[in-house]
C-alpha cells in the first residue's frame, strides 16, 4: 500500500490514496505527498490517455483544464517534462486557485526522491533510511510478523543530501506558510537530518 508501484497506480487513475494506519511514517508521508495533487485531479474528468510511442510503461494522462500527469512503469529511467522517473515513478500537475499543485517520485542526484508542492505548502523526502516500530495491518502483524519490506534500492541509506530548487536535505519534511516567516514539521520517525533553505 505504501510502495511506489502502488502510489503511481492511484496517481494515474486519479485514486484517493488508501492507508492501513491512522499514524505512522508512511501514512504521513503518504498524506503530504498526495493530497493536494490528488484533491485537484479528483475535481477534473480525464480527457486523454496516451503512450510514449509505443511503450507502454511510459504513460501521460491529460485532465480537463491542463492538469496533466507523467507515469513510468518500465523498468528504465524515463525523462519526462524536464524530470527523471524512474520505474514506478510520476510526475503530475494541476492548476489550481492561487498557483500549481505538483508532486514527483523522481530521480534527483542519482536518488529516488519524493515531493509535492502547492501555493502554501513545499513536502521534500530525501528517503533517508528510518526504522520504524511495525505497527497495524501494514507493519510485521500484516507479513506475518516478519517485519516492513525493505526498499533500499528507492531509499537514501547514506543519508546523502539532495537538492530541491531553493532546499537542500537529507531528511523529509513540510514546510508552510505561517505568520511571519516559514514552519517546518519533520517527517514522523525521522533521524537527525539537515536543511538549507536559500
Amino acid at each position: 500500500m505504501y510502495s511506489d508501484d502502488y502510489i503511481t497506480t492511484e496517481v494515474m487513475t486519479g485514486h484517493p490514496a488508501m492507508v492501513w494506519d491512522a499514524f505512522t511514517r508512511d501514512t504521513v508521508r503518504k498524506y503530504w505527498l498526495l493530497h493536494d495533487l490528488m484533491r485537484g485531479l479528483a475535481l477534473r474528468r480525464m480527457q486523454s490517455f496516451a503512450f510514449d510511442g509505443t511503450n507502454l510503461h511510459r504513460q501521460q494522462i491529460h485532465w480537463d483544464n491542463e492538469g496533466q500527469v507523467w507515469i513510468n512503469r518500465g523498468k528504465d529511467d524515463w525523462q519526462a517534462s524536464q524530470h527523471v522517473l524512474p520505474q514506478y515513478g510520476f510526475y503530475g500537475r494541476v492548476p489550481a486557485q492561487g498557483g500549481v499543485l505538483e508532486g514527483a517520485i523522481e530521480r534527483r542526484d542519482g536518488l529516488i526522491v519524493e515531493w509535492s508542492k502547492s501555493p502554501d505548502m513545499w513536502y521534500i523526502n530525501a528517503r533517508p533510511m528510518a526504522p520504524e516500530p511495525p505497527s497495524g495491518r501494514g507493519g510485521a502483524a500484516g507479513r506475518g510478523g516478519r517485519g516492513p519490506e525493505p526498499q533500499l534500492p528507492r531509499m537514501n541509506p547514506d543519508g546523502r543530501v539532495v537538492t530541491f530548487g531553493a532546499l537542500s536535505t537529507n531528511g523529509g519534511f513540510r514546510l508552510i506558510r505561517a505568520v511571519g516567516g516559514l514552519e517546518l514539521t519533520p517527517l514522523a520517525s525521522s533521524p537527525s537530518f539537515t536543511v538549507s533553505i536559500r
